[in-house]
């Protein structure tokens, strides 16, 4: 309580992670003055190199593609220079101590394994938050696409009805992702 009696609710020094962040937040937050943004629109390599908390991760945040669409007010994916997704690769996500005792090819597999289907699932949920920039007939064939990789490489076959609404399709195979071991 302060000393007009009221209760503080929201921690002011509270630090938020830019992967928790909603992408109407970092929109409206991220500052591109005195960054390299622009580099990082071009079709080139680029390596980002910083202490913890000097914006890397929101760097990465600012070019996926609901974050842009937002800063530059797009109405469609088609308007987009690239289609950018933040995959964090932290070492609690990947750097289970179980993991480190696989080794060769099954050590291997698995890492790559979880690898694909973390960036399938960051993927489907960026497509998710992004659904109204979208084009229905390309979710359809995203789908299929998805469906037919993931039981050709061993996934157990899934069954999405047509009628099923594009969003609740693109929440489903995140969800797939996250089941098979990504988040």
């Amino acid at each position: 309580m302060n000393d007009k009696g009221l209760k503080m609710t929201i921690n002011p020094f509270s630090v938020k992670k830019p992967d928790d962040m909603d992408p109407s937040y970092v929109a409206e937050y991220f500052v591109n003055t005195h960054t390299d943004f622009h580099k990082m629109s071009e079709a080139e390599n680029t390596f980002i190199n910083g202490a913890r908390g000097t914006g890397k991760s929101m760097l990465l945040r600012s070019i996926e593609i609901s974050v842009i669409a937002k800063i530059k007010g797009y109405s469609s994916i088609s308007e987009l220079p690239h289609i950018g997704i933040h995959v964090s690769l932290r070492k609690e996500d990947f750097g289970i101590t179980e993991f480190m005792q696989l080794i060769g090819a099954e050590g291997a597999a698995l890492g790559e394994h979880l690898l694909v289907m973390s960036i399938c699932f960051h993927l489907f949920r960026s497509l998710h938050e992004s659904i109204s920039l979208l084009n229905e007939a390309h979710i359809d064939e995203l789908v299929d696409i998805f469906i037919e990789y993931y039981a050709d490489s061993g996934g157990t076959p899934i069954e999405i009805d047509k009628k099923t609404t594009h969003e609740r399709k693109l929440h489903k195979l995140q969800k797939l992702c996250e089941r098979s071991g990504a988040k």
